[in-house]
This record gives C-alpha cells, sequence and structure tokens, in this order.
C-alpha cells in the first residue's frame, strides 16, 4: 500500500483530524492511531516480527517520517475528506454566485489530468484552464494554462524576476489547499491570497472551465467574467505539449 504524508498544516492538528475521521466511525478510529503512531520509528501495522510490512512495506527498524508529519492511507485519505472537499465546490459555486457570476457546473467520472478533465467534459483542451501552482522566492504562487500547454519555468522566473522556482508538492498542495483533492485547486488564486499568472493562449477566451475541489467537478464561465473576479497577470509562459506518437 502506497501511503500519503500529510503536513500537520493540512489537518489543523487534532480538532480537524478527528472531525475528518468521524464519518468512518470504526474506520475513522483505526486511522487516527494510525495517523498518532505512524510518527513513531517503527511501523504501527506489524505485531511481530518480520521484516516489511504487508501494509506499507516499510522495514520494521525504519524512520518512517519525521515527528512534525502525519500520515494515512492513501486509500483512506479520500474517504475521510470527501465531506470536507466538498466544501470547496460550495465556496466556489456560493462565490460565482455572491459575484453575480453566470456559470454551469457539470460532473463527470473520475479524471486526474487536464487533458483527461478536458475528455471527460468532451471540451477542447484549449478551453479548460490547468491550474499548477509554484514555489518562488516569495511564495506560493498559480500559473494558468491550456490543459494541452506545457510550462517554460525559465520564462516565468524571468517574467516574475524570480531566482528560483519549483513546482509545489503534493504535500504541500495538501497543506496550501486542504478543501481540495490534490490536483484539483480552482484557479481563484485571490481566494488563497497568490498571485496569478495567466498564459495569454487562454486569456482570450471566450468561455473556459476548471476544475473545482474535486476530480469530478468542473465549473464553466465566460473569459471575461473570470478577469474581472481574477485579475490574473497575462503574459506568454507555455508553449503546447507534442502530441506522443502511437506506440
Amino acid at each position: 500500500m502506497t501511503d500519503l504524508a500529510i503536513p500537520i498544516g493540512a489537518l489543523h492538528m487534532r480538532g480537524m483530524i478527528k472531525r475528518h475521521v468521524s464519518v468512518l466511525g470504526g474506520k475513522g478510529e483505526f486511522l487516527w492511531r494510525l495517523l498518532v503512531l505512524r510518527q513513531k520509528s517503527q511501523c504501527p501495522h506489524q505485531s511481530g516480527g518480520e521484516q516489511t510490512c504487508n501494509e506499507c512495506t516499510h522495514g520494521t527498524n525504519s524512520t518512517i517520517f519525521e515527528p512534525a508529519t502525519l500520515v494515512a492511507p492513501r486509500s483512506l485519505v479520500g474517504s475521510v475528506h470527501r465531506p470536507y472537499i466538498m466544501n470547496m465546490l460550495k465556496r466556489c459555486l456560493g462565490y460565482l454566485k455572491q459575484n453575480g457570476i453566470v456559470y454551469s457546473h457539470s460532473t463527470h467520472s473520475p479524471a486526474f489530468t487536464a487533458r483527461e478533465v478536458a475528455s471527460a467534459e468532451r471540451m477542447p483542451a484549449r478551453r479548460l484552464v490547468k491550474t499548477v501552482v509554484y514555489s518562488g522566492d516569495n511564495g506560493y504562487g498559480m500559473l494558468l494554462l491550456p490543459a494541452d500547454y506545457v510550462i517554460n519555468f525559465d520564462e516565468v522566473r524571468r517574467l516574475l524576476g524570480l531566482t528560483e522556482i519549483r513546482l509545489a508538492t503534493e504535500a504541500e498542495l495538501m497543506a496550501l489547499f486542504p478543501e481540495c483533492e490534490v490536483g484539483a485547486m480552482p484557479p481563484f488564486g485571490n481566494l488563497f491570497n497568490m498571485p496569478v499568472l495567466l498564459d495569454e493562449s487562454i486569456a482570450s477566451a471566450e468561455f473556459i472551465g476548471f476544475t473545482a475541489g474535486t476530480h469530478r467537478d468542473v465549473i464553466h464561465v465566460s473569459g471575461a467574467d473570470f478577469h474581472a473576479l481574477v485579475n490574473p497577470l497575462v503574459a506568454s509562459f507555455s508553449v503546447k505539449e507534442p502530441v506522443r506518437a502511437a506506440s
């Protein structure tokens, strides 16, 4: 089983963890014990002298995670967070309604890459916003580009006057967007106190779509309304992703 590191900040300490796991009843109690015990140097799944654990593949004497980190099996994380994650979708829809924005909301089968989301929505990839979070000299920010484009980070560094830039890690995304499934954050950087850089290749689109906290939900709005809400900086920093030849 693959484990997923969850920074304490993403769960806001014990109180919020207990609220998350309460939806699972008995399984939640197991998860809470696991979250605490996995800070120890020995895997909590093992009661004997096994050299490896059937649950997590760590050795019996391994220091699994740093003391400031909590972990949970990936198979449980989605179940634990689902009611809480839906709050982000509600927050996005409420934000649009509050600002008088006309929108449509659609759902599809789970999709995890921007191209997969566009395909599931049966919409051109060039009109689906891919949200990428970076870490730079001054903190975190959002890069928005079409689903079928890739980022030129050297150009982003030049445009923003940064000396260092990198992608935010999965653990950082969980801490920054605790109400979202990993990688499904909406492009409203203004709601998270993050600067937003929008690629010019999608800046003039009449309508756009974007994920809204889950891997199933997409919101569609006009490009003009999105600009009015987010007021992003617009520049050219991405190129179209080459089409891979069929093997």
